[in-house]
């Protein structure tokens, strides 16, 4: 049976912890700087810690989930990486390029590093991605706009912690656009500023190798929540109604109606599922679906997007 340790006890450590439960995982280890949380593990049977160097030395696991701030996953990462361990760790790959760097050094070649871009194991993406491959052909537009408001959690709020909302949150997008549109070579981006030094609103246009354009708009300036994105490609088009789950409608390019559909279910699918391949992973082999090089890729691409906001300019990768 695979053994793994969690770091990093919020929302997502939580989550990833509740679901092994219901797997053939056993968690043998657990870490978070407040004890408040480790409290609750008191009648659980895993060791608890404080200092994830203590519990990277002590080991026990074969591998750890890291799920904590971006600023803090270069330096775990790569003490784990640094022990051997295989190391699932939230996306962002880091808060910032130099992080990121440093992390894929680590990384590099070994087949230890899994990157949790979760929307690479949502169904309705992967349901878009098929119809792209084998209906719409190769995407010519891709666009993503999402409205809402700013989370409350503290630490987005600082720019040093999360690295900024297009790192933090808008990184699902930009790497669905290169999973969808491939490389990258130029992004030219706009972004507004309110109290702090993180954006609120920004839009982010991407150049792919391919031809392909791809935009993506977000505002956290307040008010209702609303979210559509889709594709334009040789043959077609499809509009998404939705995030994580929703309508969407396929037409070909004369504007026939060929399919529309409603993808609905809970979106902790997508969870279980990155879990269940980095432990299968791990026991069987293989290569993980998003490592060092794809997660240091959509790290280069937003540090050109925040780049070209600062300089005014376009910026060629």
């Amino acid at each position: 049976m695979i053994k793994l340790g969690i770091v990093g006890l919020g929302v997502m450590g939580t989550r990833f912890y509740n679901l092994l439960k219901k797997m053939n995982v056993k968690v043998v280890a657990v870490c978070d700087i407040d004890e408040t949380k480790l409290k609750l593990f008191k009648n659980e049977e895993v060791k608890v810690y404080r200092d994830y160097r203590s519990m990277a030395e002590e080991g026990g696991f074969d591998g750890v989930i890291i799920a904590v701030p971006p600023l803090y996953h270069a330096e775990h990462a790569i003490e784990f990486l640094s022990k051997g361990y295989y190391v699932f760790l939230e996306k962002p790959m880091a808060n910032d390029i130099d992080g990121a760097r440093r992390i894929f050094d680590a990384a590099k070649g070994r087949n230890r590093l899994f990157v949790g871009y979760c929307l690479k194991f949502n169904k309705m993406y992967q349901k878009v991605k098929n119809l792209v491959d084998n209906v719409l052909g190769e995407p010519k537009f891709m666009w993503h706009i999402a409205l809402g408001r700013f989370p409350q959690r503290s630490w987005i709020h600082s720019k040093s912690i999360s690295g900024g909302v297009l790192i933090e949150h808008g990184s699902h997008v930009v790497h669905v656009f290169y999973w969808y549109g491939g490389p990258v070579k130029k992004v030219y981006a706009n972004m507004t500023y309110n109290s702090n030094d993180v954006e609120k609103a920004f839009t982010v246009t991407l150049e792919h190798v391919s031809g392909t354009v791809s935009t993506f708009t977000l505002s956290w300036f307040g008010g209702h929540n609303w979210r559509k994105w889709g594709i334009d490609g040789e043959k077609g088009r499809i509009v998404v109604e939705g995030y994580l789950e929703g309508e969407f409608l396929v037409s070909s390019s004369d504007g026939t109606m060929i399919m529309r559909e409603v993808v609905s279910m809970d979106p902790i699918h997508m969870y279980e599922e990155e879990l269940k391949h980095f432990v299968d992973t791990i026991e069987r082999g293989g290569k993980f679906l998003v490592d060092e090089e794809e997660a240091f890729i959509v790290q280069r691409i937003i540090d050109a997007a925040y780049r070209s906001s600062h300089e005014g300019r376009a910026v060629h990768l």
